[in-house]
């Protein structure tokens, strides 16, 4: 048995969903980051057979355990400060949404069955308001993790077609992806203007998606990024309001998976 304290950087898992726990040993991998798999006393078998099948699965993945008596949203929200990604399963949405509110790393979901196809674009959700820059800077940092591109999406449904913001989102938007694209040359990416509502048109952009990434607010139940949880056929990226904007760049050593000899 391995353990490993609060404060490592790398990937935190937790999850024993077998599916999430996949797809963030993919990513892990891909970037040569260590996975610590955080779990509470009551899921100490089961964290630790999953940290065993990742090292069958992966043996040169660096695969780590952590048992914690405290909270695991308090866990989750000082690991964020070192870790470069939280990963959970998409049905905890209580605890994604308050780790979230206070974490400074994004935060992945994963639901139960989940598209693993890394080839798909990372599609980036954004109004172009306040949390755009961290937003869109975290989906090319995903993209570029997984060798793919990025699409992203501002959704105008319900606001003026005339006055200041019809001007200030779609430009907004434009503009944040240009200057955040500049840190990532060699990320394709696009812009799509979708005139339907931020929840339908991003899930039918989610369908033909790697992930999902959007800004979320500590706000009700009735939230966009409440609703994509719930209904996202692919893992879900939340970016809180305390996410620097100006995170590092891909993690060193993270690339592509390289082509079998």
């Amino acid at each position: 048995m391995t353990t490993t304290p609060a404060g490592t950087s790398g990937l935190v898992l937790a999850s024993t969903e077998v599916g999430a726990a996949l797809w963030a040993a993919g990513y892990a991998d891909r970037c040569g980051l260590g996975l610590t798999v955080a779990h509470t006393a009551d899921r100490a078998t089961a964290a630790h057979d999953v940290a065993a099948r990742l090292r069958a699965d992966s043996p040169h993945l660096d695969v780590s355990t952590q048992s914690t008596a405290e909270p695991m949203a308090h866990v989750l929200a000082a690991q964020s400060h070192t870790a470069d990604l939280i990963v959970v399963d998409a049905e905890r949405t209580t605890l994604a949404r308050t780790v979230t509110a206070r974490a400074r790393c994004p935060l992945v979901a994963i639901p139960p069955i989940t598209n693993q196809d890394h080839d798909l674009p990372v599609v980036v959700g954004t109004d172009g308001t306040h949390l755009a820059e961290a937003v869109v800077l975290a989906g090319l940092t995903l993209a570029a993790a997984l060798g793919t591109g990025v699409r992203v999406v501002c959704c105008t449904l319900g606001t003026p077609v005339t006055g200041p913001w019809s001007t200030s989102g779609a430009q907004n938007t434009f503009a944040v992806t240009d200057s955040c694209a500049e840190q990532y040359p060699d990320v394709p990416v696009e812009v799509r203007i979708a005139r339907s509502h931020p929840v339908t048109g991003l899930i039918r952009h989610a369908r033909l998606a790697s992930v999902l990434v959007i800004g979320s607010e500590p706000t009700g139940d009735h939230s966009t990024s409440h609703h994509l949880l719930n209904r996202s056929p692919t893992p879900v990226a939340l970016i809180g309001p305390l996410v620097p904007a100006h995170r590092k760049p891909v993690p060193l050593g993270c690339c592509p998976a390289a082509e079998p000899g």
